[in-house]
């Protein structure tokens, strides 16, 4: 059951998303849950000399394969991530962002989505289910150019995917911002930025 909720977890909060958390929660209980019947099992041995070494030894054998096994669940999300991304630029999604890039409406930094811009996106970025798209460049011009495909932006852009005009443009946005990305193909990122 741990198992199975922490993949779940994984999955449902690959974009960091609250339902993510709560289900990462419900897996940590019941993997404590489990962790105390296994302490409960050791205590209730009687013990004797290579008995209670075996079952031990059984303990902390379980307790680790656990861990090690959660960790390997855990990956399940970022999987799946990264097949919805690589979908999208199967469908065109770095073509799609650079005409998007050339017809960027004027000052406008932000395509929200009751805009009438965002309902007119092309179906590579609409796949994506966007909460809005960004464009630093419009209030910094020292940052390249690219649209951002915010995913989850509760406080600011917070996880979502970049798509840049080139991987340098891309490498030059990294050194001038905070947060850590992912290359998925030339050009698009999965792209992660603390918020405030």
């Amino acid at each position: 059951m741990f198992l199975i909720s922490f993949g779940y977890a994984s999955v449902v909060g690959r974009w960091g998303t609250i339902p993510g958390g709560i289900v990462f929660l419900v897996a940590v209980c019941v993997w404590f849950v489990w962790f105390c019947l296994l302490i409960l099992l050791v205590v209730t041995w009687t013990p004797g000399s290579h008995v209670w070494m075996r079952r031990s030894a059984c303990f902390f054998g379980a307790v680790l394969a656990s861990f090690i096994a959660g960790s390997n669940v855990d990956r399940a999300g970022r999987l799946v991530r990264t097949h919805e991304i690589q979908k999208a630029v199967d469908a065109g999604l770095y073509r799609d962002c650079q005409r998007l890039l050339r017809n960027w409406p004027e000052n406008k930094e932000l395509i929200e989505f009751d805009a009438s811009e965002f309902a007119k996106l092309p179906e590579s970025i609409k796949m994506l289910k966007p909460v809005y798209l960004e464009n630093d460049n419009i209030d910094n011009t020292n940052l390249p150019p690219n649209v951002g495909i915010c995913k989850n932006g509760f406080g600011g852009f917070y996880m979502g995917i970049r798509v840049f005009r080139s991987d340098q443009d891309a490498s030059v946005f990294a050194t001038n911002t905070i947060g850590k990305c992912e290359r998925i193909a030339p050009g698009v990122y999965y792209w992660w930025h603390p918020t405030s």
